[in-house]
């Protein structure tokens, strides 16, 4: 197995199964830490989000296009609101939306996965797959927020609501 392929099970696994496969394929155990740290430093290089940037540009989007017209400031269906992560956290009128690292026990997660015929978000139709894996991944990672972005309920380009360009 080359070092590259143990650096890219290192960082699609968790460090404990990647070390399983590394002393597996026969490599020394301070050769294997050394993978382990390469893997942390050189995940950014190889396309690995960080937690503000993977938010600003993967979930930020769908909550604001499917989500926020419903569960924002100036509309609180089921008195739930999703533009910010307190307010994700605290829940609405069936109680807390996400429970951080735990997609699984997350409303959220049940609702856009349509397993439930009384609970079913967005209501006119399903999110793309790619949608749903977007927020059970965000969840998973616990449901980290990127203050320095605009902020999720920031209205899509061209919506009623969009800041004028200059």
């Amino acid at each position: 197995m080359s070092a590259r392929a143990i650096v890219v099970t290192c960082q699609s696994a968790s460090a404990a199964s990647a070390a399983a496969t590394a002393f597996a394929a026969g490599i020394p155990r301070a050769s294997v830490a050394v993978l382990l740290f390469g893997a942390a430093v050189l995940g950014s290089v190889w396309g690995a989000d960080d937690d503000a940037t993977f938010f600003t540009k993967s979930v930020q989007p769908v909550l604001v296009a499917n989500c926020i017209r419903c569960h924002g400031a100036d509309k609180q269906k089921a008195r739930l609101r999703l533009d910010s992560r307190e307010a994700i956290l605290a829940g609405g009128k069936s109680g807390p939306a996400a429970v951080p690292g735990k997609p699984d026990d997350s409303l959220i997660v049940k609702a856009i996965n349509y397993g439930d015929d009384d609970l079913q978000m967005p209501p006119k139709e399903k999110l793309s797959d790619a949608d749903i894996k977007t927020l059970v991944d965000w969840i998973a990672r616990g449901l980290p927020w990127n203050p320095a972005a605009a902020g999720a309920a920031a209205p899509a380009p061209g919506a009623p609501d969009a800041p004028k360009a200059p």
